[in-house]
């Protein structure tokens, strides 16, 4: 019974130090690095198993249940966190470029916000989108085209969509390249029937 009980000791403890060791040394793969976690779960619970065989107590195994269950709460919560960085991102790979780039984004935002205060900014993958109020519109342009920061040399397209059931019905919408950076950024901005937008035909002749 005593190897027995030490088999299961030795096989939770194997399973569970590889799971840690995996988690240390994986720092790309987000889905690998949620199958670490759950070996250690899975090694917590041979040994939580075995020593209440050991002990003819049935606490080590209500407490094995226990670790189940938060197990596979952990698993269906990394799986939908999984899901969504893989369609913002389009991998399960945890790119250090990425995150650089995020940090560089995160800091232009908020430079940008210290100009702009109105403006609403996010990041999907690579791709930096900009809401803005038609006021502002030109004196953003100006600024991303002129900056060092951003060096949008140049507009590649120019789109709108009407949305009839909106208040301000009509999305228009600038994509911007910066050749310097290798970046693009896409404007947003709203305007009501009637309303008129400022043109940027003096800053990109291409808006003509």
């Amino acid at each position: 019974m005593l190897s027995y009980f030490h088999s299961f000791i030795d096989l939770g403890l194997f399973v569970a130090f590889m799971g840690a060791f995996g988690i240390f040394t994986n720092k790309r793969h987000i889905l690998l690095s949620v199958i670490c976690i759950e070996m250690m779960f899975y090694g917590v619970n041979f040994f939580l198993v075995a020593l209440s065989v050991y002990l003819d107590d049935i606490i080590g195994e209500l407490f094995a249940l226990f670790v189940l269950t938060l197990a596979a709460a952990e698993s269906a919560l990394a799986l939908a966190l999984i899901t969504v960085y893989f369609r913002v991102y389009g991998n399960v790979l945890f790119s250090e470029e990425l995150f650089s780039f995020y940090m560089q984004s995160l800091h232009f935002s908020k430079y940008l916000k210290n100009i702009i205060p109105s403006i609403l900014y996010s990041v999907h993958g690579k791709e930096v989108i900009i809401y803005v109020s038609s006021n502002n519109l030109i004196k953003l342009i100006t600024f991303l085209k002129k900056h060092t920061t951003s060096q949008m040399e140049q507009l590649i397209d120019l789109t709108a969509v009407d949305y009839p059931s909106r208040k301000l019905r009509f999305e228009v919408i600038y994509q911007f390249l910066s050749i310097t950076y290798n970046q693009r950024i896409t404007i947003s901005t709203s305007v009501n029937e009637g309303n008129s937008l400022d043109s940027i035909t003096s800053l990109y002749s291409s808006a003509g």
